[in-house]
């Protein structure tokens, strides 16, 4: 539930009120009082990018306060999320070169795409894609990059999808059209099957409405056919991070190709959610309950701020399995977290990162020289229990 609807559907459509930044929050004292935010990214043209900020940087005050979470008003932390000006103290990774920064938040574009890069590793022009959210409005970014992985002529693919919450299910069926066979996507066959409870499923049934999303070109961005990389097997890279549409993509997949989790367990969020006002679509975007003509001025006023986003269906591959009854997704190649451990944590994109270090490993047969081993980097804080996104599947 929210009563900013606009903020709501600004989010989904990557174009929030913002500092730019995405953050994982951790307890930094053995007795939980206290809390930091550390910098998993930064989009770029941003306040935060503006400021300096950089990836692995530690958020200890706002306003020269520790962060908290102290029932009552004096918890502090949300204000990092709150989308108003804020003064923080923060440090560099490694604790060090303490420094305090104004910003104030504006409208920015979080492209999703946040890299794409190929390396020449081993033999293997090996294609690299950091996807930080399912924003359908940036599907031509996804066609932009598998478009210059298949100019380059890749031999393997690597997604990054560790700090991917999830997002609109319409974007994950044109991501997974990008990479999946040709002629799965050539025949726009199942992607993924939406299951609702047996009232709304008899009725979309008997209405003859699909509740099946497909692989293929559904003209809202660039024919995916024509970028395709139509290889047999794709490397992603996921964690506790990794939520809804991520796991979605990496699940529906595996009836088509090799898909290959690198991580760690997934966050277990196999369900999509409607966005319903009381009376305005939003262009679409909106399920109505009301006909506004019904509703007296007064009534309209009352309501036009607030929406609600509840889970209303568990997806399933084409053959209509899901993995609700196990509830996450476990990695084929297991890979312990640095999630609380910033000091050793690299660039993105950078070879040395451990995560995409095994990846790449994986497909050369060749460990990455200097990658940073979790067991050899001491704990800095200690995990929060983390809340995620509301998934946004547009259906």
């Amino acid at each position: 539930m929210t009563d900013d609807v606009d903020a709501l559907l600004a989010g989904f459509s990557g174009s929030p009120k913002d500092f730019g930044w995405s953050l994982s929050l951790l307890w930094a004292d053995a007795g939980k009082t206290r809390i930091v935010g550390i910098v998993q990214y930064v989009y770029p043209n941003t306040p935060a990018a503006a400021a300096g900020i950089k990836r692995g940087d530690i958020i200890e005050k706002i306003a020269g306060a520790d962060l908290n979470n102290t029932a009552g008003s004096s918890s502090n932390y949300n204000l990092l999320f709150a989308g108003n000006t804020l003064n923080i103290g923060l440090t560099d990774k490694n604790g060090e070169n303490p420094k305090s920064i104004n910003m104030t938040p504006v409208i920015i574009q979080t492209n999703p795409v946040l890299m794409d890069t190929v390396y020449n590793i081993g033999g293997k022009k090996i294609g690299y894609l950091f996807y930080t959210e399912f924003i359908e409005e940036f599907d031509n970014k996804l066609y932009d990059a598998f478009a210059k992985f298949k100019s380059a002529g890749i031999t393997d693919l690597i997604i990054d999808l560790r700090y991917n919450l999830g997002g609109r299910v319409t974007a994950a069926s044109y991501l997974a059209s990008l990479m999946a066979p040709q002629l799965a996507v050539q025949n726009k066959s199942v992607f993924t099957i939406l299951n609702y409870n047996s009232f709304l499923n008899n009725y979309f049934d008997s209405q003859g409405s699909s509740r099946s999303v497909n692989l293929g070109y559904m003209g809202t961005a660039p024919n995916p056919l024509i970028a395709n990389i139509d290889l047999n097997k794709v490397y992603v890279i996921a964690t506790s991070g990794s939520a809804s549409a991520s796991e979605l993509t990496t699940f529906c997949l595996r009836p088509y190709m090799n898909v290959v989790p690198i991580g760690e367990n997934t966050r277990g969020k196999f369900t999509g959610s409607w966005t319903i006002h009381a009376y305005d679509s939003y262009n679409n975007q909106a399920i109505t309950i009301y006909d506004p003509n019904k509703l007296t001025l007064n009534e309209r006023n009352d309501l036009k701020k607030w929406a609600m986003q509840p889970i209303v269906s568990i997806y399933s591959d084409k053959d209509n399995k899901n993995f609700s009854q196990q509830g996450y997704l476990a990695p084929t190649v297991p890979v312990t977290s640095l999630e609380t451990k910033p000091s050793a944590w690299k660039s993105i994109g950078d070879i040395q990162d451990y995560l995409l270090a095994t990846a790449i490993s994986q497909i050369t047969g060749v460990p990455v020289s200097g990658a940073v081993k979790p067991n050899a980097v001491p704990g800095q804080f200690i995990v929060l229990t983390r809340t995620y996104s509301v998934i946004k599947t547009g259906c």
